[in-house]
């Protein structure tokens, strides 16, 4: 796989995770971060940040959650995936 494939699916799908593209192309996502960076350096892919959210029925009082789930009286963090975008203009 080279920089161009991974660009090819990005323009494709818009939107993608990193483990996405970590099992279409069967590569390590580390590998896959470098090529990332290159593209965002490029100007071509910007990596989308999550956005906090604090589910409904979660009374924690702490500042800066991070994602959370109310379960057990317990506020719980949420694995949020890496995902990128592509955004070259032409």
């Amino acid at each position: 796989m080279v920089v161009l494939d991974l660009k090819n699916y990005l323009r494709q799908h818009k939107r993608v995770s990193l483990t996405e593209m970590s099992q279409h192309f069967s590569i390590d996502s580390e590998a896959l971060r470098g090529m990332l960076d290159y593209l965002i350096a490029k100007g071509k892919v910007k990596k989308l940040e999550h956005i906090s959210v604090k589910e409904s029925g979660c009374d924690s009082n702490t500042t800066g959650c991070s994602g959370c789930i109310y379960a057990s009286n317990m506020c719980a963090s949420l694995s949020v995936p890496e995902v990128f975008m592509w955004v070259e203009v032409s």
